[in-house]
């Protein structure tokens, strides 16, 4: 009765997506504590063993096969690390697109052709000669 009136406004909705967070939901604690349990438990036989090798060695796999595509080094053997390797890679490979694009768009040319397809390293009569070439590696490119 005495009381103020005002007037109901819709409740205004974002039609904006989230573009921050996580994208996925936080998981409950029974989840948590489940996901906790199963990776504390041990293995008990070898072939339990043998499988989480397994599955791990196949899981830095991908991780490697994925880093070799874009060019990640983080995950790349010692051999393609390095400034040189990156490089003699950027260059030979020309195309600047996206990885996940099927097709090149860009239409660059690459502008090298590697030689090799490792670093060359100094032959053993080399090393009995010139001992200090031992940490010598050759990189070498054809500009083309």
């Amino acid at each position: 009765m005495f009381r103020r009136s005002k007037p109901e406004a819709p409740p205004v909705e974002s039609e904006e997506p989230k573009t921050t967070g996580k994208g996925r939901p936080t998981p409950t604690r029974k989840e948590a504590e489940a996901a906790a349990k199963a990776r504390a438990k041990t293995p008990r036989s070898r072939k339990e063993i043998a499988a989480a090798q397994r599955a791990q060695r196949s899981q830095n796999s991908g991780k490697m096969r994925e880093a070799m595509r874009t060019g990640d080094e983080r995950y790349l053997p010692a051999r393609d690390r390095g400034p040189v390797k990156r490089f003699i890679r950027d260059l030979a490979r020309g195309c600047v697109c996206p990885p996940d694009f099927p097709v090149c768009r860009c239409g660059q040319e690459p502008e090298l052709r590697p030689l090799t397809k490792r670093a060359v390293r100094p032959a053993v009569d080399e090393l009995d000669v010139n001992p200090r070439s031992a940490s010598a590696r050759l990189r070498a490119a054809v500009k083309t």
